[in-house]
This record gives structure tokens, sequence and C-alpha cells, in this order.
């Protein structure tokens, strides 16, 4: 939960319905909230409605509008609610503020909300699917772009990784298992083809050389190397060899 102060007023944004009080009514599509309402944002947080009016759309006709204590949204089909912190929440055109970007990338523990996208990843869930289950939203748009963000973050990929070993170790799959698969096709599989792609895999299984080079070195080994390639393949020798020789 954090908590946004207005005035002599506190007001919390509840990022976990455990969170939430039992006695609050939540409003789940956003655009249908009245003033005082507690309500459900696109990024499954729950806020309340602090502010509900209607502004003219360019002398045209008015459009509701509903302000909380991170920012002000329009009511259109095609807009969306976030409960990240706008530098003027009193305006329409004050985006995010950069602080919750940078704490999204900066921040070092996973939040609930994040265990529990990671896990859906690992699940095989698409991130805006493993976003959408995770935080209660329901815009495809806002998850897409949401969960493009937390792929990219080193925490999530550690995550997903200790979730993904875990379903390989319940499974009695660990490293040396594949490894010794893959070993096995790199000796026995029919096609030499499948053979080269095992060799490759184990090579970068071992690090032996940069993963950039995997696929030239084995369209060498495939093709033979010539006597350039042999010359410069010899191990230098060195000064001790050298005078070693001399005296012999």
């Amino acid at each position: 939960m954090r908590q946004y102060k207005i005035g002599k007023n506190t007001h919390p944004v509840y990022e976990n319905d455990d969170e939430v009080p039992n006695n609050l009514k939540i409003v789940e599509n956003w655009r249908d909230a009245e003033l005082g309402d507690w309500l459900r944002a696109d990024d499954g947080n729950v806020i309340q409605a602090l502010r509900v009016n209607k502004v003219l759309n360019q002398g045209r006709y008015p459009i509701k509008y509903i302000g909380t204590c991170t920012g002000t949204y329009l009511c259109r089909k095609k807009d969306t609610m976030d409960t990240e912190k706008r530098e003027n929440i009193y305006t329409f055109s004050a985006c995010a503020s950069n602080n919750t970007a940078k704490r999204i990338r900066t921040r070092n523990y996973l939040t609930a909300n994040e265990a529990a996208f990671s896990k859906y990843i690992a699940n095989g869930f698409t991130p805006e699917e493993a976003y959408k289950k995770a935080y209660g939203t329901t815009s495809e748009r806002y998850a897409k772009i949401k969960s493009a963000v937390l792929v990219k973050q080193e925490r999530i990929v550690s995550a997903v990784k200790e979730e993904i070993d875990g379903v390989l170790k319940g499974l009695g799959i660990d490293l040396k298992y594949l490894i010794k698969g893959v070993k096995l096709e790199a000796e026995n599989a029919d096609r030499s083809n499948d053979r080269l792609k095992a060799f490759s895999m184990l090579w970068d299984a071992a690090e032996v050389i940069p993963k950039n080079k995997v696929t030239q070195l084995t369209g060498a080994v495939f093709q033979g190397f010539s006597d350039n390639m042999l010359e410069s393949a010899k191990r230098p020798e060195l000064k001790g060899e050298v005078a070693d020789a001399g005296s012999e």
C-alpha cells in the first residue's frame, strides 16, 4: 500500500487485494465511479475517486473525468487509468512522474504483483496475459505496455528463472541431465546436422568459445579446415622451448 497526502488528508493506494478493507465496495469499471467511490484502475490497484466532474470537449460535448490522489483521468473508452503519481495531479496532460519509472528500474526486491507476474511467465503465459492475471487489469493495451517494461528488469528475469528451475527440479531435470541428453544426441544422431547442432549446444554450455562464433566454427568443422587456417591455429612456441631445443 502507498499513501499520498493532499492537504491535511492522507489517501491510500491499495496495491494488493489483501490490503483492501473488507467493507470497501470496489467499482470494477473505473469509468462508472462517482465521487467517493473506490475503483479499480487499469493497473489493478484500488484507489478512491476524489474529484468527479465533466469538461467540455472543444465545446462539442461534455466528457466525464475522475480525479484521484495520483492524477486526473478522462473517462473515454480509449483512455486508461493507472495509479502512478503525476507531477501535477490536477491536469489531464501531466505525464507519470519520472520517479515512478526510476523506481521500477532500480527496485531491488519483488512486489507481490511482480512475483505473481514472474510465476505466470514461468508457467507459459505471454507477458500480456501474465500482467493481466497478476495485476487484475482487463486492458490489453495497458498490459502490453507495462509487461514490456517488467520483462526487461533483472529481478523479474531472475524470478522467472527460479520458478523454471523449481519446475525442472520437480521433474528430475538438472544441468547434468540436460548435458547428458545432448551428449547422447551428439554421439548417436543419425544425421550429421543433428550431431553438429548438439555439439554446438555443448560448446555453448562449456563456454569454450564466444556464442557468436559457434556457428562459424561448426561450419568450419563441417567443411574442413584450409591449410592457412591450420597454420594459424598452431600453438605458438614459448621462449623456454626454443632455448631447450637449442641446447639439444
